[in-house]
């Protein structure tokens, strides 16, 4: 086996215990790592602030993969360093169907986030306490706000009951790319934008090949690393296409899984 010169970790899931929290372990696992040279980066369906607040809590590396691999975020001057965007119409569509049936939405519109008011119950658990304050924005009447914004909508994240997800009213429309995070969510991003395209975005500036990286991941939306990646690993709980795009399976997010599969690739360094 190479060298492993970069490990991309997925969050929720993967680094995150069930909590929502970087555990002692894991840390220590990704400084060991940074200690013997190795570059480990997070790579996450969340946010470019979210990637930011938990790369300074666990010592990760400072470039980043967020929302899904449509952005790649400089963790410690939070500039988006690359992004691409829902199609303007396309991801309005989708976002409108999802207003209209009473969806919880996150909206992820470049740099802002936004939340329907009445998904706070269902999705506010998921923030860091500081980011929730300081860059989450409740809408009161979303449906008003979505037929006055003129930005961009880069990702949306979408949780509810999932009879009711506009699912193949979005594969119907072009330039959009439908995955999930977990059996209870879908997420929508521009087409052929994910996590792979973004892992060798953050190796080539690392100048590190990509059959040197290694990734870590659980979910669908980790497919597309896990199969750039040299080195494949799934999470013990992970997907049936997790699993198969990996090479190895480590313990699940409760017993420390990611912290595992760190050690695991030092080992054969």
């Amino acid at each position: 086996m190479a060298r492993c010169g970069l490990i991309a970790l997925d969050l929720d899931g993967t680094a995150l215990t069930p909590a929502h929290t970087l555990a002692p372990e894991t840390c220590r696992a990704i400084q060991k790592a940074r200690s013997q040279g190795v570059r480990v980066v997070i790579a996450t369906g969340r946010s470019s602030q979210e990637a930011a607040w938990f790369a300074q809590e666990g010592g990760f590396d400072r470039l980043a993969a967020a929302l899904g691999g449509a952005v790649v975020v400089d963790c410690e001057t939070g500039k988006q360093l690359h992004r691409w965007d829902l199609p303007w119409n396309g991801g309005r569509e989708v976002l409108k169907l999802c207003l209209e049936r009473r969806l919880d939405p996150m909206i992820f519109a470049g740099e802002q986030i936004f939340l329907p008011d009445w998904s706070v119950e269902a999705l506010a658990h998921y923030f860091p306490k500081k980011i929730w304050e300081r860059d989450v924005q409740l809408l009161d009447d979303p449906l008003s706000w979505l037929a006055g914004y003129e930005g961009p909508l880069t990702k949306l994240h979408v949780e509810g009951d999932p009879a009711r997800f506009p699912k193949k009213e979005a594969a119907s429309l072009p330039g959009m790319e439908l995955t999930s995070s977990g059996p209870g969510d879908f997420e929508i991003l521009p087409e052929n934008i994910d996590k792979g395209k973004a892992l060798a975005l953050l190796a080539e500036r690392y100048g590190i090949p990509l059959e040197r990286c290694a990734a870590v991941g659980d979910s669908e939306n980790d497919v597309g690393m896990l199969r750039a990646a040299g080195i494949a690993v799934a999470m013990g709980h992970a997907s049936p296409a997790a699993v198969e795009a990996a090479q190895l399976q480590v313990a699940d997010n409760v017993h420390h899984g990611a912290a595992q599969a760190i050690e695991w690739v030092l080992e054969r360094m």
